[in-house]
């Protein structure tokens, strides 16, 4: 770890010397019509220099596939700089992306991806000395097996990529994008990660969501960071993290749906998301890349935001708990600001709205995560 990467997350740490490592960055472009093309682009360095790579993941919605790319790992190259990365002759940079791909994935299929996509008025997670990203403290724990950063909540797209295989072409004009870093050893035994910002009455507004298993000096903890932009109008942040008193009131986590529900000081956070079809990434584990997850890029997901009054104590929701548990299974489906004013807790609905063409990803065993709900 060094301060360069520390406090700029999205920079690259090629130089490091620990194996196993990984390091990607996952660029979401979604069209106007919901269409979208997921590029994640990035290195592995094996426990042994023979397994060391560079490689360019796609999620194609319209082809309904993902490919995974190998090439030799000095066809990786990165700036010191800035964000601005080169794998073979396709470029990835906070300004934009240049694709120039023509190569067979791992299972032989040939994928031919030409064009370019500029970025605009990018929406950075809020960085200071103590929370150099969204990890928050945790940043500066050297141990960690896994270390996420969001670099662009929601930005703007201009042009095209062409593919030269179907004939078909994604055009990202008007459309909206996503980028986020993750970078260590191995991804979590237990995790569940969705992601959205094509919400149809907040322009801009953006959900992050991620509750994994957190490996810790021996032992296991749950974590948890989520975070919504309520839009370009309100620009308002509002996060959730262990790390900054969030706690998770209640989470039901299946192979097709996700209910969670989270609390922070006076306000909650409701996320229901339901997923459609699922193809499958590559992720690395333990010093392999060969570990496959789910990721669904047809989800739907409702997000609710509430402001408690100031009259109710914030104490009183983890009294309640066992209340607020039940109350999120039993009604999950209806309308929760409701049924918590029923109950004698008046709120305030400070956001309500779905967003569509949304990513979920669910690996390992979800009950160990909402046993800790």
């Amino acid at each position: 770890m060094s301060l360069r990467t520390l406090f700029h997350p999205e920079l690259s740490h090629d130089g490091t010397s620990k194996r196993p490592f990984f390091e990607g960055w996952y660029c979401k472009m979604v069209t106007s019509r919901g269409e979208m093309l997921a590029i994640i682009s990035g290195y592995f360095k094996g426990k042994n220099s023979s397994e060391d790579h560079a490689f360019i993941q796609v999620y194609d919605t319209l082809r309904e596939k993902s490919a995974f790319i190998r090439y030799p790992a000095e066809a990786y190259r990165a700036s010191r700089e800035t964000l601005d990365i080169e794998i073979a002759g396709s470029r990835f940079s906070s300004r934009g992306i240049s694709l120039n791909i023509d190569a067979t994935d791992d299972q032989g299929l040939p994928w031919k991806l030409a064009g370019e996509v500029r970025f605009s008025q990018l929406r950075p997670w809020s960085r200071g000395f103590l929370a150099p990203n969204a990890m928050g403290w945790y940043s500066f724990v050297p141990f960690m097996e896994c270390s996420h950063a969001v670099l662009s909540f929601d930005h703007r797209l201009e042009g095209k990529i062409a593919d030269n295989v179907t004939g078909r072409t994604y055009e990202f004009s008007g459309g909206r994008g996503y980028i986020e870093k993750d970078w260590g050893s191995s991804f979590p035994s237990d995790y569940l990660w969705l992601q959205g910002n094509r919400f149809a009455q907040n322009p801009g507004a953006s959900i992050f969501l991620s509750i994994a298993t957190i490996p810790w000096l021996g032992s296991t903890f749950p974590g948890h960071i989520g975070g919504l932009w309520l839009g370009d109008k309100r620009a308002e942040f509002h996060l959730f993290a262990k790390y900054n008193g969030s706690s998770i009131l209640s989470l039901h986590a299946d192979e097709r749906k996700v209910l969670a529900v989270l609390h922070r000081g006076r306000h909650i956070l409701r996320i229901s998301a339901h997923r459609d079809r699922a193809v499958p990434l590559s992720a690395p584990y333990h010093g392999s890349m060969q570990t496959k997850i789910l990721e669904s890029a047809g989800t739907a997901v409702e997000v609710e935001l509430l402001a408690l009054p100031s009259s109710v104590p914030s104490r009183a929701i983890l009294k309640d708990r066992r209340l607020f548990k039940s109350l999120c299974e039993i009604h999950a489906e209806q309308d929760w600001a409701s049924i918590l004013a029923a109950s004698g807790l008046g709120t305030e609905l400070v956001f309500r709205d779905t967003t569509t063409a949304a990513c979920l990803e669910t690996v390992g065993d979800l009950s160990r995560l909402s046993a800790h709900s």
